[in-house]
């Protein structure tokens, strides 16, 4: 018999799989369904019995309070712990989509402006070595390209390195 309520127990946890653990359940009035929203909803540093209570009553946050009794019944029937963990893992997979997803977005963006950076570079590279043949039919010339191409060849080495560290997915070493 033992072992049954533990499989029981088991087959009954809560999965977060969706905000699904915050709807109504069957046997749920819709002021324990509210009362257990608020509890989840609650920062888990601050999920208390009574924390939920003030929300529940809509009180000051730190008012004094007495719990009923029929709030931590609804708590201990309708398993808020084990919902408020669940909650937990859904709002922070929530969290972790949307972070990486901001993260690809930067990276994309990164990877076009590094190769923008890499066709300017490439294009003043070129402009500068057909400045420096013109130079040389023209014997006057005396301006000296070589310190601009040796630093535009450094920026492209640079943007290049941008580019592959955001199409890798780290962050380049900027220093």
């Amino acid at each position: 018999m033992a072992k049954e309520k533990e499989n029981t127990g088991a087959q009954n946890a809560i999965v977060p799989a969706d905000k699904r653990q915050l709807q109504r359940q069957p046997d749920e009035s819709e002021k324990a369904h509210r009362a257990r929203v608020a509890y989840c909803k609650l920062a888990p540093s601050q999920r208390t019995i009574a924390a939920a209570y003030r929300v529940f009553k809509d009180m000051e946050p730190d008012a004094e309070v007495k719990v009923p009794g029929y709030f931590g019944a609804w708590a201990k029937r309708f398993r808020w712990k084990e919902y408020a963990i669940a909650w937990d893992a859904y709002f922070n997979d929530i969290v972790a989509t949307r972070r990486d997803e901001q993260m690809a977005a930067a990276r994309r963006e990164t990877v076009e402006q590094a190769e923008q950076l890499q066709t300017l570079i490439k294009q003043e590279i070129e402009r500068l070595k057909e400045a420096g043949q013109r130079r040389r039919l023209w014997p006057g010339a005396s301006e000296d390209r070589t310190a601009d191409l040796s630093h535009l060849a450094t920026a492209l080495k640079d943007a290049s390195a941008a580019r592959l560290a955001a199409l890798e997915g780290i962050a380049p070493d900027l220093d």
